[in-house]
């Protein structure tokens, strides 16, 4: 799966594009990507500037978002507040599938605020693991 810059950045959503389109991007197509049958827990790891200034800017906000499947530029804006607000009182994710997962967002999004990360990095791991999904960015996804 690769993602351009010009895909993952626009005007939209949050107080800074940066930290909350390009990451709900991510995490959209990440959970897109997946035979969710077959997850039984995600983890996300923020480094760099989404891990230092993430929660200012709405980024885990943006990530409880496009990990429930939606996009920047689909999201119905009423729906906004009742998404998080159910992911953080029942702490599962719902899939458009009928299909959930556990998900804790206190302990489920991790801020990696270590110094010395050159990039803005989004990592997102499954269990059982069986794949992880590094995403720069402020370039393309690695992978």
């Amino acid at each position: 799966m690769v993602s351009s810059v010009f895909e993952l950045f626009k005007i939209g959503i949050g107080p800074s594009s940066s930290h909350t389109m390009g990451p709900m991007t991510a995490a959209a197509d990440f959970i897109a990507a997946l035979d969710k049958k077959q997850v039984s827990r995600i983890v996300v790891t923020l480094f760099g500037s989404l891990a230092l200034t993430g929660r200012g800017h709405a980024t885990d906000r943006a990530i409880l978002l496009g990990l429930s499947g939606e996009r920047p530029d689909q999201v119905n804006v009423d729906d906004i507040e009742p998404i998080i607000d159910r992911i953080q009182q029942e702490k599962t994710l719902q899939f458009a599938d009928g299909l959930s997962i556990p998900f804790d967002p206190e302990k489920d999004i991790l801020w990696e605020r270590k110094n010395g990360y050159l990039s803005t990095l989004m990592q997102c791991i499954l269990w059982p693991i069986t794949i992880a999904a590094i995403f720069s960015l402020k370039t393309q996804p690695i992978l």
